[in-house]
Parts: structure tokens; sequence; C-alpha cells
């Protein structure tokens, strides 16, 4: 699997010609430039559907389950400072990837949630500003998910 970071939330995943975008809004109301590139899925953790304009893909913006060209995503509600969003673990090519994105420092994992992220191989995990997790409670949640690997998203700056 290829795993592009693309910036603030934005991740291109690649793997078995199968492509899936997350939260290119993210990247655009950051600043950041959306690469032109065809997408088989675009899994948005902010805003709806229509948000994102004409799409290439498949577009998945709301809580539940999906199947695409054999890739599984499920969408569970969250929130980031009170807004409703959704955050995803997807199952493409026999991993599991959880996407935090829609996910703020207001949320709470739930025993629930707990268990069924409990063998996620890849975590992409917001951390700093204000909305997101801070240092200690992102160690914490590594701790308690037991990713194999962890990438932190959402930290970038435009004046650093």
């Amino acid at each position: 699997m290829n795993i592009l970071n693309l910036g603030w939330h934005s991740f291109r995943l690649v793997d078995g010609g199968v492509s899936l975008l997350f939260d290119p809004l993210t990247l655009a109301d950051n600043g950041g430039k959306v690469p032109r590139t065809q997408n088989d899925i675009i899994v948005l953790s902010q805003g709806e559907e229509d948000d994102y304009g004409k799409s290439d893909g498949f577009v998945i913006a709301n809580p539940g389950e999906y199947e695409v060209k054999d890739v599984f995503v499920y969408g569970f509600p969250s929130t980031i400072a009170g807004k409703k969003t959704t955050i995803y673990l997807v199952e493409m090519e026999g991993l599991k990837i959880l996407h935090l994105g829609g996910a703020g420092a207001d949320f709470k994992f739930s025993d629930e949630l707990l268990e069924r992220f409990a063998d996620v191989d890849i975590l992409l995990l917001p951390v700093g500003g204000e909305d997101f997790w801070g240092p200690k409670k992102a160690l914490e949640i590594v701790n308690q998910l037991e990713p194999r690997i962890t990438i932190p998203m959402g930290y970038q700056d435009k004046d650093l």
C-alpha cells in the first residue's frame, strides 16, 4: 500500500489498483492544493457530499457502512468543537486504517469503539491546535489503540 500525506488531514491511499482520498476539503480549507488525481473513493470527515463538487469517484460523507471495489469503509459519528463530523475505519488489502480527522479534543471513545478499533494497523491521528489532541492525549490514544503504525496529521501551520 502506498500512503501519500497531502497535508492537513488529507491522505491518498493506493493499493491493488484502487485509490482512496481522505479529506480533500480540509486540505483546501487550510491553503493546500488538492492534486488532480483520479480517485475511486473520496472520504469526507467534515462537510457534505455536495461540498466536494463534481466527483471522479464514490463520495462518502456520513456515518454508515460502505463497500466500493472490495474496500470496506465504516463511518462513525464524532464531533469537533461540538460540530457533527465522522471518523472512518477502512479495510483495504488486508489492512485496517483508522482516520480520526473527524474527531476533535472533545471526542470521547466509547468502550464499544475502543473494542472495534483494537486491531488497527495504521492510525491517522490529528494532533495540535485548539480543536485537536495535544501530545499527552495523542500518546494516550496511541497506547489505547496500539496500532502498528501511527501517522500524525493536522499539525501543519501556514506560518511555519
